[in-house]
């Protein structure tokens, strides 16, 4: 890939080296700009190498739009402007979308109009912050982003279909993940495939932009079996797992079942340990193979 300024952006915020960082959403980054020419002038950095939103996948997509409308009230809220002017740009070595979210006020250009009038002077020295006013600006933005994501509260669980193009794309994901994580052994393992049959399946989202799954399907009368379980990496740690698990659990009861069980391997501690966690006991083990059961 040629070199991309946004990406470089990007790269440095992952390696804690971006001083104008203020949070990761979803879909993107929230960063202060460099030159506050106009006071508390804010970037949205979409996380996918894209040019084009119709390039984006559409529940990528609607997600990326959704937060940069949160990321636009909180530049409103934390820099209290007289309008907010949007502009999704790209161009030269940075064609990766991004949105310039700028707080007008009356008199802030000497003849009106869009900020690039300014010319040089919208990127002059001069409007370079100080190391103290830069984290007052992140702090302010930072505090009114936080306020509206709690608000949103957009984690939920829905049973989806299981040809829907979320879930076999979750599927894929959970596989390139378990053969990568097998190494020399990924011969034992076998991608999905239609005769699984698989009877149900729940996706977990945030907001429009699916994150986890978590498959069913019976085994014998009173028997049921937990598949393809798998979050994002970026979501591992938030109890997500736990509350698929707990939709799993309870739709098996309502079906009669009074056992579930799972396949997985020893070595796949984190997931071990979370389905002990959740009251599975190993019942039997072959090398490094295992199966887990819970009385329901």
């Amino acid at each position: 890939m040629e070199y991309c300024e946004v990406c470089e952006r990007i790269d440095w915020i992952k390696k804690g080296k971006n001083p104008y960082f203020v949070k990761e959403l979803n879909t993107g980054y929230v960063v202060i700009g460099d030159h506050q020419r106009i006071k508390g002038y804010s970037l949205f950095l979409c996380k996918e190498h894209a040019t084009e939103l119709h390039f984006l996948e559409p529940n990528f997509r609607d997600e990326f739009l959704h937060e940069m409308a949160i990321v636009a009230e909180a530049v409103y809220n934390a820099f209290k402007p007289d309008k907010l002017n949007y502009e999704l740009l790209g161009a030269g070595n940075g064609v990766h979308m991004h949105w310039h979210i700028f707080p007008r006020r009356k008199g802030d250009t000497e003849t009106g109009g869009p900020v690039w009038k300014l010319g040089s002077e919208l990127v002059a020295d001069e409007f370079l912050p100080t190391p103290e006013e830069l984290e007052d600006l992140k702090n302010r933005l930072r505090i009114e982003l936080d306020k509206l994501l709690k608000k949103e509260n957009k984690q939920k669980i829905n049973p989806v279909e299981i040809t829907d193009e979320s879930v076999l794309k979750l599927f894929s994901e959970h596989d390139d993940h378990m053969i990568d994580f097998l190494g020399d052994d990924k011969s034992c393992y076998t991608r999905y495939h239609e005769n699984e049959n698989i009877e149900k399946v729940w996706v977990a989202s945030s907001g429009n932009l699916p994150i986890g799954c978590i498959a069913y399907r019976k085994k014998a009368d009173g028997v049921g079996e937990i598949k393809r379980l798998y979050i994002k990496e970026e979501y591992r740690g938030k109890g997500i797992s736990k509350e698929l698990l707990k939709t799993v659990e309870s739709y098996a009861k309502e079906q009669g079942c009074h056992t579930l069980f799972l396949d997985t391997r020893i070595t796949l501690e984190p997931a071990v340990s979370l389905y002990r966690s959740f009251g599975f006991n190993i019942v039997f083990q072959q090398g490094l193979y295992i199966q887990m059961e819970k009385e329901v």
